[in-house]
């Protein structure tokens, strides 16, 4: 579908091609619906990897360190390029909000259809971050183009299309994208997308 908005898209070029509408001062922004390729065993450690590095200098800058728990052997059938921008976003919105000295979780895993939320053998990636957290009334909100959510008297920095890329990023491999409240106590939010095997 095609959507138009005044906005600056930015690092979602692999999901969304924007053109200048000259007539309307505005930009048109439209979704691939393309399937990925699915055709390449991917070490989702080693994409976790890339991510982190490619974001070093923010992470440096916020004062934001990224914790990685993640299982060295998974290897996934997925595309690749696209299941890292989706992980590269929920990264950059996970270190908006926390505090300097705040660290991000990043873990990855097996479920096995008991224990996943898709009933099927699945991979987990899960970014946990001690932001100010999501209401539930919200937790679905924030994956429509263009919400953007903040506390109360904070700007957002962004174009409110990284989350609607994530779950197109999983939808896109079968998946789903969940967000919850940490377990622990205190503020922040915890997003678990999960890839079918």
């Amino acid at each position: 579908f095609l959507i138009r908005t005044n906005s600056i898209v930015e690092s979602t070029q692999l999901w969304w091609s924007v053109r200048p509408h000259h007539s309307f001062g505005t930009v048109e922004v439209r979704i691939c619906d393309s399937q990925p390729s699915g055709d390449r065993s991917t070490a989702l450690a080693g994409l976790i990897d890339e991510v982190a590095d490619l974001m070093g200098p923010s992470l440096s800058h916020r004062g934001v360190e990224v914790e990685r728990r993640c299982d060295e052997l998974l290897h996934a059938s997925v595309d690749a390029v696209r299941l890292r921008q989706a992980i590269l976003n929920l990264l950059s919105n996970a270190i908006k909000f926390p505090s300097k000295g705040d660290a991000v979780e990043v873990r990855t895993r097996f479920l096995p259809a008991g224990s996943s939320s898709l009933g099927l053998d699945a991979y987990e990636i899960v970014v946990a971050d001690r932001g100010p957290g999501i209401e539930l009334a919200d937790q679905q909100l924030i994956f429509e183009p263009f919400r953007q959510l903040a506390p109360r008297g904070e700007s957002v920095p962004g174009t409110g299309l990284g989350l609607t890329v994530v779950r197109a990023v999983a939808l896109a491999h079968h998946g789903c994208i969940q967000v919850e409240p940490r377990p622990e106590p205190g503020n922040g939010s915890v997003f678990s997308l999960w890839i079918p095997l």
